[in-house]
């Protein structure tokens, strides 16, 4: 499949984040990825990917980092260190001076543990608030903050639970579409296919989209609320309009639904002005 300059970059970062769920290198237990917006609908020059990762849990490695790093936090070392990086590194190196030189290689988890804390300083450890205290030392927070380091532009802006559905955590994309899992981790042939699929789709939403910005141009030339009223009952009547609000009072907004083959649209619109405030893309359900 033939992909643009951007496109190619992003999914190059994909790759690499998909090698590094195959290797384990992200702090957390992750299911599956999926992916949404720009990016997966085709558009040639996205300036992201979007990510929702569903995660069973923080690794065994977390789980020991969290430890050393409480450890490396709390005793002297913060005196004796300027970085919590060189102060965990410190520790990690005591933990396992009980083995036999040779023994057993620690220098994978040494080196994972060196990227996870990479940027971290005292004072954003000892953060004055509770919540900050906490979240600075979660495994999501590291995982996000290593991924923005090594994959910019790559983002997880929503984090799952084993069987969290996910049309209840307030994702407001109209789909997704599996990136990874460990059924599936082929990153390059998942997103092809799915880029593949949505062809035909994104052809003849363009088409749609732009029959529907006629409409609604109309509807702004109208004069009186009255005629915006009948124009819309027009619409529905003849099955072009899902369903609609009767305007609210001048100055509200007024949610207006419409559909074309399986995909719809939710438009805000001023009813003061009949200026399109807001749209989000979603699937049709029978």
């Amino acid at each position: 499949m033939k992909l643009a300059e951007k496109q190619r970059v992003l999914l190059d970062r994909l790759r690499t984040f998909g090698n590094w769920l195959s290797q384990g290198k992200l702090p957390v237990e992750v299911l599956e990825v999926r992916g949404f917006g720009s990016f997966f609908r085709g558009k040639t020059k996205p300036r992201d990917v979007d990510l929702v990762i569903r995660r069973a849990g923080d690794t065994a490695d977390f789980r020991l980092f969290s430890k050393l790093l409480d450890k490396a936090t709390y005793g002297r070392y913060s005196r004796e260190f300027s970085t919590p990086q060189a102060a965990l590194l410190k520790v990690f190196d005591q933990h396992y001076s009980h083995f036999l030189p040779g023994m057993i290689d620690m220098t994978a988890q040494r080196h994972l543990f060196e990227q996870w804390i990479e940027g971290y300083s005292w004072a954003m450890l000892y953060d004055t608030t509770i919540h900050r205290h906490i979240t600075l030392r979660s495994s999501t927070e590291i995982a996000r903050r290593l991924m923005k380091r090594h994959l910019p532009n790559v983002n997880i802006p929503m984090w799952l639970g084993p069987k969290e559905p996910i049309e209840k955590c307030g994702l407001h994309a109209g789909f997704t579409v599996l990136v990874w899992s460990r059924e599936k981790p082929d990153i390059q042939a998942n997103v092809e296919t799915a880029l593949a699929q949505d062809q035909r789709r994104l052809t003849d939403e363009a088409r749609w989209s732009r029959t529907l910005a006629k409409e609604f141009s109309e509807l702004r030339k109208t004069i009186s609320g009255k005629e915006k009223h009948e124009k819309q009952q027009t619409l529905f009547q003849e099955g072009r309009l899902g369903k609609h609000c009767y305007p609210p009072p001048s100055g509200e907004q007024a949610e207006v639904q419409a559909w074309g083959s399986s995909r719809i649209v939710t438009l805000e619109l001023d009813t003061f002005t009949w200026n399109l405030v807001g749209l989000r893309v979603g699937e049709r359900r029978s």
